[in-house]
């Protein structure tokens, strides 16, 4: 298998894992810190990519929505909270 289709793999299974982590398990937190691994593989993969093709800038707009759903997450792990 080519290795730049395997570059592409992170991000898929971090999405796959933070849709089991939100929706499944009810768990934001472990959801919130899987949006940063998500963050993380989005930069990676652009990084990567953008000096062979420059078609890779066009994954900034869904770099942008993950920041965006990170801080609606971090919103509602916080308001769900139970007081300790």
């Amino acid at each position: 298998m080519d290795t730049t289709r395997l570059l592409g793999l992170p991000p898929f299974v971090a999405v796959c894992a933070l849709a089991a982590l939100s929706f499944g398990m009810h768990r934001m937190d472990l959801a919130l810190g899987e949006l940063g691994l998500l963050w993380l593989a989005i930069v990676a993969t652009i990084a990567v990519f953008a000096p062979a093709c420059a078609n890779a800038a066009w994954l900034a707009p869904y770099l942008a929505w993950v920041t965006f759903a990170g801080a609606l997450n971090d919103a509602v792990w916080h308001m769900n909270r139970r007081p300790a």
